[in-house]
Protein backbone atom coordinates (compact mmCIF):
# COMPACT_ATOMS: atom_id res chain seq x y z
CA UNK A 1 0.00 0.00 0.00
CA UNK A 2 1.34 3.43 -0.93
CA UNK A 3 0.95 6.71 0.90
CA UNK A 4 0.01 9.98 -0.71
CA UNK A 5 2.52 11.20 -3.26
CA UNK A 6 4.86 14.03 -2.31
CA UNK A 7 5.05 16.53 -5.17
CA UNK A 8 7.71 19.26 -5.06
CA UNK A 9 8.57 21.81 -7.72
CA UNK A 10 12.03 23.31 -7.28
CA UNK A 11 12.58 27.06 -7.48
CA UNK A 12 13.66 28.27 -10.91
CA UNK A 13 17.44 28.33 -11.25
CA UNK A 14 20.56 26.48 -10.21
CA UNK A 15 20.55 25.22 -6.63
CA UNK A 16 19.62 22.44 -4.21
CA UNK A 17 16.19 21.51 -2.86
CA UNK A 18 15.97 19.17 0.16
CA UNK A 19 12.90 16.95 0.60
CA UNK A 20 12.34 15.04 3.87
CA UNK A 21 10.42 11.77 3.36
CA UNK A 22 8.83 9.05 5.48
CA UNK A 23 11.81 7.28 7.05
CA UNK A 24 9.76 4.15 7.82
CA UNK A 25 8.90 3.38 4.19
CA UNK A 26 10.87 0.53 2.67
CA UNK A 27 10.40 1.47 -1.01
CA UNK A 28 10.67 4.86 -2.69
CA UNK A 29 9.88 5.75 -6.31
CA UNK A 30 10.63 9.18 -7.75
CA UNK A 31 9.48 10.59 -11.09
CA UNK A 32 11.36 13.72 -12.18
CA UNK A 33 9.94 16.01 -14.84
CA UNK A 34 12.26 18.67 -16.19
CA UNK A 35 10.05 21.75 -16.67
CA UNK A 36 12.72 23.96 -18.25
CA UNK A 37 16.01 22.97 -19.86
CA UNK A 38 18.77 22.16 -17.41
CA UNK A 39 20.88 19.43 -15.81
CA UNK A 40 19.94 17.86 -12.49
CA UNK A 41 20.68 14.91 -10.21
CA UNK A 42 18.71 13.37 -7.34
CA UNK A 43 20.48 11.98 -4.26
CA UNK A 44 19.30 10.30 -1.04
CA UNK A 45 20.57 10.17 2.52
CA UNK A 46 20.10 7.93 5.53
CA UNK A 47 21.09 10.84 7.79
CA UNK A 48 18.48 12.81 9.72
CA UNK A 49 18.64 16.30 8.20
CA UNK A 50 15.36 17.41 9.79
CA UNK A 51 16.51 17.49 13.43
CA UNK A 52 19.61 19.72 13.44
CA UNK A 53 20.28 19.58 17.20
CA UNK A 54 20.01 17.04 19.99
CA UNK A 55 16.83 17.26 22.05
CA UNK A 56 17.85 16.76 25.72
CA UNK A 57 14.33 15.53 26.52
CA UNK A 58 14.32 12.80 23.85
CA UNK A 59 15.41 9.55 25.50
CA UNK A 60 14.80 7.37 22.44
CA UNK A 61 17.85 5.22 21.73
CA UNK A 62 17.36 5.54 17.97
CA UNK A 63 17.08 9.32 17.87
CA UNK A 64 20.05 11.57 18.22
CA UNK A 65 21.35 14.81 16.90
CA UNK A 66 20.47 15.59 13.36
CA UNK A 67 22.93 16.37 10.61
CA UNK A 68 23.14 19.62 8.67
CA UNK A 69 22.10 18.93 5.06
CA UNK A 70 25.49 20.04 3.71
CA UNK A 71 27.25 17.61 6.08
CA UNK A 72 25.02 14.61 5.38
CA UNK A 73 26.33 11.63 3.43
CA UNK A 74 24.50 11.66 0.09
CA UNK A 75 24.32 8.78 -2.40
CA UNK A 76 23.25 9.02 -6.02
CA UNK A 77 19.65 8.00 -6.68
CA UNK A 78 19.00 9.37 -10.17
CA UNK A 79 22.07 10.08 -12.28
CA UNK A 80 22.75 13.53 -13.63
CA UNK A 81 20.80 14.15 -16.78
CA UNK A 82 18.97 16.61 -18.99
CA UNK A 83 15.70 14.70 -19.49
CA UNK A 84 12.72 13.62 -17.41
CA UNK A 85 13.41 10.31 -15.68
CA UNK A 86 12.50 8.07 -12.74
CA UNK A 87 14.17 5.83 -10.18
CA UNK A 88 13.33 3.23 -7.54
CA UNK A 89 14.96 2.50 -4.16
CA UNK A 90 14.43 -0.34 -1.70
CA UNK A 91 16.16 1.32 1.26
CA UNK A 92 14.65 3.21 4.20
CA UNK A 93 15.82 6.75 3.44
CA UNK A 94 15.43 10.00 5.37
CA UNK A 95 15.54 12.65 2.63
CA UNK A 96 16.11 13.39 -1.04
CA UNK A 97 17.87 16.33 -2.60
CA UNK A 98 17.40 17.66 -6.10
CA UNK A 99 20.61 19.30 -7.29
CA UNK A 100 20.17 21.47 -10.38
CA UNK A 101 23.62 22.16 -11.78
CA UNK A 102 23.14 23.90 -15.14
CA UNK A 103 20.67 25.72 -17.33
CA UNK A 104 19.36 29.22 -18.04
CA UNK A 105 16.15 28.88 -15.98
CA UNK A 106 16.00 25.20 -15.03
CA UNK A 107 13.19 23.75 -12.92
CA UNK A 108 12.27 20.19 -11.87
CA UNK A 109 9.00 18.75 -10.57
CA UNK A 110 9.58 15.57 -8.55
CA UNK A 111 6.79 13.20 -7.56
CA UNK A 112 7.73 10.79 -4.76
CA UNK A 113 5.71 7.70 -3.87
CA UNK A 114 6.63 5.56 -0.87
CA UNK A 115 5.31 2.22 0.29
CA UNK A 116 3.34 1.88 3.49
CA UNK A 117 5.32 1.32 6.67
CA UNK A 118 6.75 -2.18 7.00
CA UNK A 119 5.11 -4.59 9.42
CA UNK A 120 7.03 -5.47 12.59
Amino acid sequence: MSGRPIVVTTPVGIGITYIPVNRYSQYTTAQCNLLAAGTFQVDYTLDDIVRPVTNPYDTSATEGAGTAPASAMWSQFIASGTASTQGNLSVQIRALRVNITAGASPQVRITIIQSAEPVG
